[in-house]
């Protein structure tokens, strides 16, 4: 893994690939309480498919890069972790963005841009708890960090996840296993969205 996630250079945020997946596997644990042994090793893998597909030793030599990494991902860790992985995978969004813009769409890239990078986020934790899970872990080493000041695009971009992954933890079951850590958890996104956005 070390490896695979090295090929895909440094993050926006500033720190390695691997470390930012160690401290998202971490929060699964730690922050989320969720002891899942498949949602660790699903937020291990969370960006390999997105960041560096090519570099997945694939079982089958044909298919697009992305399709053979999920199916090396579902060969060795099962269905369910390979599931989770493809569903907080984020497709071009660059390249939906521009197709967009063609259509027609009069809106900056950037707007474009991460009105479907938000819509993204949502169809995936809609779909799954455990996509919630993985995505909730991936905030709390991500957007809870963001830097408005050095990087207001990032922030910009990350504005609609401090609504839509609170409001999905708060409206799962109390029986569910993220549920026994939701408000602590919603306080966290709660400091950091003052923060970043003063309010």
């Amino acid at each position: 893994m070390r490896d695979t996630l090295g090929s895909a250079g440094p993050r926006k945020i500033g720190s390695s690939p691997v470390d930012h997946t160690l401290r998202v596997a971490s929060n699964v644990l730690l922050q989320l309480g969720v002891t899942d042994a498949g949602l660790v090793i699903a937020a291990l893998l969370h960006d390999v498919v997105e960041d560096a597909a090519e570099h997945v030793p694939a079982n089958a030599p044909d298919g697009e890069p992305r399709a053979r990494a999920l199916g090396s991902i579902e060969a060795i860790f099962g269905p369910r972790v390979a599931r989770t992985v493809e569903l907080v995978t984020l497709p071009d969004i660059d390249a939906l963005a521009r197709d967009r813009a063609a259509a027609g769409d009069t809106r900056s890239h950037d707007a474009i841009r991460n009105e479907i990078y938000a819509d993204e986020i949502a169809g995936a934790i809609r779909a799954s708890t455990d996509a919630l899970t993985v995505k909730l872990a991936d905030f709390l080493d991500n957007g809870v960090r963001v830097d408005p000041v050095a990087r207001p695009g990032l922030a910009t971009k990350y504005r609609p996840l401090f609504t839509l992954l609170p409001a999905a933890l708060m409206a799962l079951p109390a029986d569910a296993p993220l549920a026994a850590r939701r408000n602590e958890v919603q306080d966290t996104i709660d400091r950091a969205r003052r923060r970043v956005y003063g309010a």
